[in-house]
């Protein structure tokens, strides 16, 4: 695992926050806990694929987020490739 690419961990699922996670967590306001978008999702009564999407729609409306966010555009570094919204999280899936 990347750990360079990891800087928190899921409060309620113990497995590691990326970076990107961590900014859909800032950008909801999560400021001492921080979640796996899977579970914000959840927490917020969606499907992962929809609220990935309406996040970072909203990320890329901000250019504060968005700096941050294409600062870890390769595919390959992602230490989370099995357990978040890999294919959204890097433009790999049509939706």
């Amino acid at each position: 695992m990347n750990s360079e690419f990891i800087v928190e961990t899921c409060t309620k699922t113990g497995l590691p926050v990326c970076q990107r996670a961590y900014l859909i967590n800032l950008a909801l306001g999560y400021e001492e806990e921080f979640y796996l978008p899977s579970v914000l999702a959840e927490e917020h009564e969606q499907e992962l694929d929809e609220f990935f999407l309406q996040v970072k729609s909203y990320l890329f409306s901000r250019d504060c987020f968005k700096k941050s966010w294409c600062q870890t555009d390769n595919p390959e570094l992602c230490p989370l490739k099995k357990t978040c919204a890999f294919e959204l999280c890097f433009n790999l899936k049509e939706v």
